[in-house]
């Protein structure tokens, strides 16, 4: 069987990059037992995150939540890359002032 290489920094820093500029990320929290009764649904065919998904877009449409609009979904995506860009500038900070002190 062949080993699966590990990512490298370089890599896993893109990809963060760029699910945080196209994804939201949301916590949600079930009753236990739920994680299982989920995996059973999408054993044969999908994932998990496919199927929360799935049923997420349903209700949506059901309760005549409509999609947001191109002009809604740049601003969107422009607060999401300012704050990116806000966060790693903080991190360079924070780097060099960890170094001043510790030189």
């Amino acid at each position: 069987m062949e080993e699966k290489k590990k990512a490298s920094v370089a890599h896993m820093k893109a990809t963060k990059k760029y699910e945080d500029l196209n994804y939201d990320k949301v916590l949600v929290r079930f009753p236990i037992g739920t994680k299982e009764r989920i995996e059973k649904a999408t054993k044969e065919n999908g994932t998990t995150n496919k199927y929360i998904q799935q049923a997420v877009f349903e209700k949506l449409t059901r309760d005549g939540i409509d999609e947001l609009s191109s002009d809604e979904l740049q601003k969107i995506k422009a607060n999401a890359e300012k704050k990116y860009k806000e966060r790693e500038s903080a991190k360079e900070e924070k780097k060099a002032n960890d170094n001043q002190i510790t030189e």
